[in-house]
């Protein structure tokens, strides 16, 4: 019960820091909102097309959106060697690194709100499709992408000559294709076996980088 207070509390921290300097989530939200009038400014889309490419979009915005500030995990415990800190208290560095994946994942779920409401608004497309699906499929792939980010945002923070989005990308790119297949089945109404499919395929990767992760946390920062 007292480990469950402490890594509430760490939750508590890191988002009350990160809504105390607003620069980063400003910047996230600017950032999204010009990729979002871009789309849909640059191109006559008739409803159909319009259909078609939102998927597209959509994870286009998220995952370049959020990129920067997921970067940035552990700037402060970088800078201020926190780090090693961590390694001599009762808080373990898993421990450190989950907090950090939830509170990120909180802050991502309530732009991703504000961002793919823009999109829907800025497009002109309904919402006439399974609400339950949509938000499922959206949570599944951010808790994949937080995950990753994250936990290279710590290795990115300890060896500088390592290009975080280098390694992401390619990772997530599997991750990626089940989330555009399944974006694109949810708005035009067509679930089928292939869409629950690609959601098992994307469930699958996120236990697998959940466990990946837990396992390499600790041997990371053992080999310090």
């Amino acid at each position: 019960m007292e480990k469950l207070r402490l890594l509430i509390s760490l939750i508590s921290l890191h988002l009350k820091n990160s809504f105390r300097n607003p620069q980063k989530i400003l910047y996230l939200v600017f950032f999204s909102f010009l990729i979002v009038v871009i789309f849909a400014f640059s191109f006559d889309l008739s409803a159909k097309l319009a259909y078609k490419i939102t998927p597209g979009i959509i994870w286009t915005v998220i995952i370049l959106g959020s990129t920067n500030i997921l970067a940035e995990s552990f700037k402060e415990e970088s800078e201020n060697s926190i780090f090693y800190r961590f390694l001599l208290s009762p808080v373990s560095m898993t421990s450190l690194v989950i907090t950090r994946m939830i509170s990120n994942l909180i802050i991502i779920i309530v732009w991703e709100f504000l961002i793919i409401s823009l999109i829907f608004i800025f497009l002109n497309l309904n919402t006439d499709f399974d609400t339950f699906w949509f938000i499922l499929t959206i949570f599944t792939g951010s808790v994949g992408y937080v995950m990753l980010t994250t936990f290279f945002s710590m290795i990115v923070s300890e060896n500088k000559n390592v290009f975080m989005a280098i390694i992401i990308y390619p990772l997530i790119l599997p991750l990626l294709m089940g989330l555009i297949k399944m974006t694109s089945a949810i708005i035009t109404n067509q679930i089928n076996s292939e869409f629950f499919f690609w959601l098992k395929i994307t469930v699958g990767f996120n236990v697998i980088y959940f466990a990946v992760i837990i396992i390499l946390t600790e041997i990371v920062f053992e080999s310090e």
